[in-house]
């Protein structure tokens, strides 16, 4: 479950929100060339694209973060993967593993719900 908008105030200095960007293309510059379809979408790439054209990519990692990390704070779940280079095959598998398990969650509970959306929008100026 993405954590709540309200639990998400946390103040960032443009630092760390910069961090939080370098960290962002970091996991997705490591896991993307690997990447293995499975369905109609490469999870990594659709991810990645989903944060290029959001409204509020601050929003859009707090949740990611949040998601793949256990830590507490937006912060700490960042600086978590800050040594990702260093990492051993074993916790990069995890990460795309939660990278997928993200993307999953966007597709069945935002992307296909406004493919339905619009579906049901179109069918139902057919009959007017």
């Amino acid at each position: 479950m993405l954590p709540d908008e309200t639990n998400h105030s946390e103040q960032l200095e443009p630092y760390q929100l910069q961090q939080a960007r370098n960290v962002f293309n970091q996991i997705t510059q490591d896991c993307e060339p690997s990447q293995t379809k499975n369905g109609p979408y490469n999870r990594v790439s659709l991810r990645r694209l989903t944060h290029e054209h959001v409204p509020s990519p601050y929003t859009f990692l707090h949740y990611f973060f949040k998601w793949i990390s256990e830590e507490s704070g937006f912060f700490d779940a960042v600086c978590y993967f800050t040594d990702l280079v260093d990492w051993d095959s074993r916790r990069k598998r995890e990460v795309a593993s939660s990278i997928a398990s993200f993307t999953d969650f966007l597709v069945d509970n935002f992307f296909l719900p406004c493919k339905m959306t619009n579906l049901a929008s179109k069918s139902d100026t057919n009959y007017l």
